[in-house]
Formats: structure tokens, sequence, C-alpha cells
């Protein structure tokens, strides 16, 4: 087994997260998920390899306890001919001065294998002749004077978002995670036949949601954010004991937040949303959200302050 270790600290907790590898690390994290040729003996190491990540967090009294288990990477396969991987991560957001969240991500990438004799190819699955991942989020959030060691005890919020483009070098790079991490120069990229997507939020319980705060496009800069398309409609259904249909109507050339205040009406429990028209890139036919937020009737954010 390989060990590495790596620390982080977020409002003012520190958490260590420790990473262990069955092969090299080089080897791993060097691995590139794109078309390709093995030996048989390759591919079967190429598919039992796994990285396990489990994040521990220093209590106040300086003990560490273990908060999360992650399988970074696992391999699985169905009873057709495809097989796949699954990459799961943590990430750690201060959302402000009492309060800190927890997203984990999953993004999966489906392939199957072609060949005879000792020679397999690895053929993964592409929309749009780019490689597609599905994905998702589970969101929790806890006051820093809580006992976060009991993390994911409580409720959260399942967010379920259409496939994203899947980088060969970076699995999670364009996942929906993206999209709630407080930076612009980071986006959820879309990866589907119709360049449209969708994005659905079950067990909104945590605040009374009244609005919505979004970051149009690949906002990293200038030229990114015109080469991609853009929301230009965006659609939602709303859940409580009344539900809510609306249209969102979002200005192109805006690189920065455009808030939508009252647009909830009902304080929905669920949220079911989608793009229905885009703003083409001049470049590439991936749709982009940058950052996305839900404002809360006691004016803060729910995944986190804005600037």
């Amino acid at each position: 087994m390989n060990i590495r270790v790596y620390s982080e600290t977020d409002s003012g907790l520190e958490f260590y997260r420790v990473l262990i590898c069955n092969d090299d690390f080089r080897n791993f994290l060097n691995t590139e998920y794109r078309n390709t040729t093995m030996t048989q003996e390759e591919c079967d190491k190429f598919r039992s390899t796994r990285l396990l990540q489990i994040v521990f967090m220093k209590d106040r009294e300086n003990n560490m306890r273990n908060i999360k288990v992650l399988s970074y990477r696992d391999h699985g396969a169905s009873n057709s001919k495809w097989e796949g991987f699954g990459f799961n991560d943590l990430m750690i957001k201060p959302l402000n001065d009492a309060e800190i969240g927890f997203f984990v991500t999953e993004v999966t990438t489906g392939f199957y294998l072609e060949g005879e004799g000792d020679k397999v190819d690895i053929i993964y699955g592409k929309k749009k002749q780019q490689q597609v991942g599905g994905n998702s989020t589970w969101f929790s959030k806890y006051d820093i004077k809580d006992d976060i060691a009991s993390a994911w005890s409580k409720e959260g919020i399942d967010i379920q978002a259409s496939s994203c483009l899947f980088d060969p070098k970076c699995p999670l790079r364009y996942s929906i995670q993206n999209a709630f991490d407080g930076d612009p120069a980071t986006s959820y990229v879309e990866n589907t036949e119709d360049d449209l997507m969708d994005i659905d939020f079950q067990g909104l319980r945590q605040r009374v949601i009244v609005g919505l705060a979004v970051i149009n496009g690949f906002a990293s800069n200038e030229n990114l954010y015109y080469s991609n398309n853009r929301m230009a409609d965006f659609q939602y259904n709303s859940s409580s004991k009344t539900d809510y249909i609306n249209n969102l109507k979002l200005r192109d050339h805006t690189i920065g937040y455009q808030k939508f205040e009252g647009c909830f009406p009902n304080a929905p429990t669920s949220i079911s949303s989608g793009v229905t028209e885009i703003y083409k890139g001049s470049k590439y036919n991936d749709t982009c959200i940058a950052e996305l937020n839900f404002i809360c009737s006691d004016g803060n954010y729910l995944f986190g302050d804005i600037k």
C-alpha cells in the first residue's frame, strides 16, 4: 500500500485526507481514461487498482475524528458488456462565519472491452464525440460549533445533474460541484446530445428558499465565456404544498452574478430545473454554469456567502 496525507484548514477547523492506493501513486495519478489498447494483464491491473480516501477532522480536544471514507476510484460492471469507473471526492466549503458545508460528488464513466487474444481495446462512451460522465453531489451543512464528526447523520440535499464533460486526465474537472464551489473560474459543463441540461434538488428543508443567484457560462475569462454556450432560458418546477412552474430569462454578456429574488413564493422542498434555451458559443457546443446559489428568506445563501 502507498499512503499520502494532505491537510487543510477551513473555518478554523483542521482536516486531514489520507489517501491509500494499492499501486504506485505516480502511476495512478498519471492514468488517462481514454480509448486505448492494453494486454489482458495490464487491463486486469487497471481495473483492480483502488484509491481509498479517509477524511479526518481534529476536534477541539485535538483528537482525530474520522468523518468520511470514500473510494476515490472504484470499478464496477453491469450484466451487459458495459463496465465503468466511479470517482468520488469530498469538497469542504466554508459557507459563512458560523457554518461549514460538505459536498460529496460522484462522477462515473462507462467503457466496454473489445479484442481477441492477449490484446484488449478499452472504448469509452461518448456524446457529441466527447467522453461523457454521469455526475451528482450530496450537500450537507453544519454549525462549526456542532459535532461535525457525525457528518451526514443529518438530512442533506441530493443534487442530480445531466451528464458532464469528462476530462480523461482529471475526472471531476467539469462536474456539478463546480457550480457550488464559490469559484467563478470553475464550471459545470454539460455533455448532452442537445446541449441542454437538467439539475434536480431534493431535500430543501434546511432553509426557506426564495430566490436564485447564478453566474452564467464559463466565467473564467471573457474568451472562454463567449467560446462556450451560456444559458438563455432557465425553467424550474418547485414543489411543496403548491407546485410552481416558472421561466427565468438570463442576460448574455454578463460575467457576474444575476439575481432573481422572490421567484420561489412557495418555500419549495424540491426543485426540478432545466436549461431550455441557450446562447450559442463561438467555438464549443458545451453549455456551462459557473455558479448557482439559492437566496434564503433570512438573507443568507444556501451554498455559502457570495461576493
